[in-house]
C-alpha cells in the first residue's frame, strides 16, 4: 500500500512558474512516515472533450518508491473512466512510463478494463532522462480527447491511441458521459516498490493548458430591423429636441 499522507504544505509555488511537490521522509501523525502532496481540480474544474497539456520535471535523481503521475478522473472509479497522460513507478527502470486510459467491464462496473502503453526498457524516449542538477530535463505531456478517441502524446509525439470500437464487447466505454477532473500527485510505495534512502524531492509542475472547441452561436431567427434612413434619423433626433414631425425642415424630404 501507499506509505506516504498528503499534506497541503507539501504544495509550495514555484519561484519563476507553477508550482511543486515536495516529497520527504519526515515525522507525520499518521505513522506512515513519508509526506507528500496532491492537487487536484474537483468541484472547481471539471470538463469532457478537448486538449490537456501540462509541462512537468520530474525529481532528479526519481529515487526507488515515488510514483509521480498526471491523470485524469471522475467522480466514481472505474464507472467514470480514469486517463493517465503520465505515471512513472519508481521500482522500474528511468525509461519506463505508462500512458492509459482505464474504464469499467460491462457486468462488473467496479472492475476496471485498461489499454496502457508502457515504453519498453530500452526505449531511448526521452521520459525520464536525467541531468546533473535537481531536476530531470521538463518534458510536456498532452492529451486529445474527442468523442469515441483518447490520444496522448509527449513532446508532440504521439504514442498511444485508445479508440471505443477498440476496448472489447464486454467493456464500457465512459468517456462520452462524464466528465474528469485533473490530478498531479507523487504517492511513496505501493506499485512503486519499497522506499530506500529516500529523502526530500521536488517535482515541478510548469504549466497546465486546456483547449476546448467553442460551438458558434445559433443564428437569431428574428431578422435585424432595417437601418434608419437619414431623414429618419434627423427626425428622432428633432423629435427629441421637442419638435413635431410637421416642423421638421423640409429639406430633409430631399
Amino acid at each position: 500500500g501507499d506509505l506516504m499522507a498528503y499534506r497541503p504544505w507539501n504544495i509550495v509555488a514555484h519561484p519563476t512558474a507553477g508550482f511543486e511537490i515536495l516529497t520527504a521522509k519526515e515525522a507525520d501523525p499518521s505513522g506512515l512516515g513519508y509526506t507528500s502532496g496532491r492537487v487536484q481540480t474537483r468541484g472547481k474544474f471539471e470538463f469532457q472533450y478537448g486538449t490537456i497539456e501540462f509541462k512537468m520535471r520530474l525529481p532528479q535523481p526519481i529515487g526507488i518508491a515515488l510514483w509521480p503521475a498526471g491523470w485524469l478522473r471522475g467522480a466514481m472509479w472505474p464507472q467514470s473512466g480514469e486517463i493517465d497522460l503520465f505515471e512513472h513507478r519508481g521500482k522500474y527502470a528511468l525509461n519506463k512510463y505508462y500512458l492509459t486510459a482505464h474504464g469499467p467491464q460491462t457486468a462488473y462496473p467496479t472492475k476496471e478494463w485498461q489499454q496502457q502503453y508502457v515504453t519498453p526498457t530500452n526505449s531511448t524516449t526521452p521520459a525520464n532522462d536525467l541531468m546533473a542538477g535537481q531536476y530531470g530535463l521538463p518534458h510536456v505531456y498532452r492529451c486529445e480527447w474527442t468523442p469515441g478517441s483518447i490520444k496522448l502524446y509527449l513532446d508532440q509525439i504521439l504514442y498511444h491511441t485508445v479508440l471505443k470500437p477498440n476496448i472489447g464487447a464486454s467493456n464500457t466505454w465512459p468517456f462520452d458521459t462524464n466528465p474528469l477532473y485533473l490530478v498531479f500527485n507523487v504517492a511513496v510505495g505501493g506499485w512503486a516498490g519499497t522506499p530506500s534512502g529516500l529523502t526530500e524531492h521536488r517535482t515541478h509542475v510548469e504549466y497546465v493548458r486546456v483547449w476546448q472547441e467553442v460551438a458558434d452561436p445559433s443564428p437569431d431567427p428574428t431578422p435585424a430591423p432595417p437601418s434608419p434612413s437619414a431623414r429618419e434619423r434627423a427626425q428622432q433626433r428633432l423629435s427629441a429636441l421637442g419638435f413635431l414631425a410637421d416642423e421638421i425642415p423640409e429639406v430633409l424630404n430631399a
